[in-house]
């Protein structure tokens, strides 16, 4: 009888023992799951931040275009001007083109492409005012840092030891 106690007893011990490991196995595979995880939602936020700065960039640009107008020029005896709520049109007349042709009748009609300058209004973007320069700059460090991350090996990399 003692002898099948002490062989009960081992037997159970080895349950024990093997129950342990595959634990641990699950503790390791829960911290590496959450680890990737937390990778992952960076990764995906700084995706999104990407998004949300080319979304306001590009509304910026449609609120630049409607406010497009050939200003001064005649048509049908009504003069065109730019909408009244925008402050700088965003495409005005070179100066610098008008005085030196000394034609400024003729140009302002024709309003050649080449006399024309564009001066991009700034963007709102989570409360600032920005230029579409920084903007950009943005984009590409987010840009940069998830290359970074996404070179990086270990980011996303499986720690887990092999199955038993």
């Amino acid at each position: 009888m003692t002898s099948n106690y002490f062989r009960n007893q081992t037997d159970i011990n080895i349950v024990i023992d093997n129950l342990l490991r595959k634990t641990e196995f699950h503790d390791k595979v829960s911290i590496n799951f959450h680890r990737c995880t937390k990778s992952l939602k960076e990764i995906i936020f700084s995706l999104v931040e990407v998004l949300n700065i080319n979304y306001d960039l590009i509304k910026q640009d449609e609120k630049d275009r409607e406010s497009i107008a050939l200003m001064g020029l005649t048509q049908n005896t009504h003069t065109i001007d730019y909408k009244k709520d925008s402050k700088i049109p965003p495409i005005t007349l070179d100066k610098n083109c008008l005085s030196c042709s000394g034609r400024t009748t003729v140009i302002l009609k024709a309003f050649k492409a080449a006399c024309l300058s564009y001066s991009p209004s700034t963007v709102k973007y989570k409360g600032g005012t920005y230029t579409r320069d920084n903007l950009l700059g943005c984009i590409w460090e987010v840009i940069t840092q998830l290359k970074s991350k996404l070179r990086d090996r270990n980011t996303l990399k499986s720690e887990l030891p092999p199955i038993d």
